[in-house]
């Protein structure tokens, strides 16, 4: 092995330390475990950020979804406390059809 010198805070050496002594490892060993376990720890952050991303977008959606059925009971007691009278699709019923159907007062399946 080579050696390699790196400058650390007082703290984060602390810090070290008590985490090394935790595994019950040298605080040279315990570096070196998180050096090569970086590429998994790199993953573990990727993973945390896409899964904060993905809380978020939940969260987004189910205030929508909240907003939407909210909108939808308004609505619902808008038509039921002033009813909109049906409206005939004149794809549906020619005008002559509707026509005879008001004159003689026969529904529209009987007008012919």
């Amino acid at each position: 092995m080579k050696n390699m010198t790196v400058r650390l805070e007082k703290d984060e050496i602390e810090e070290l330390e008590k985490e090394a002594k935790k595994q019950d490892e040298s605080r040279s060993e315990y570096v070196r475990q998180i050096i090569r376990n970086r590429d998994s720890t790199h993953s573990a952050l990727d993973s945390d950020a896409e899964s904060a991303f993905l809380r978020e977008a939940l969260s987004r959606l189910e205030g929508e979804i909240e907003r939407l059925h909210e909108e939808n009971d308004r609505l619902t007691r808008q038509l039921e406390a002033d009813p909109v009278p049906a409206v005939e699709d004149s794809r549906e019923t020619s005008l002559l059809t509707r026509a005879k159907s008001w004159m003689f007062g026969r529904s529209e399946g009987n007008a012919d």
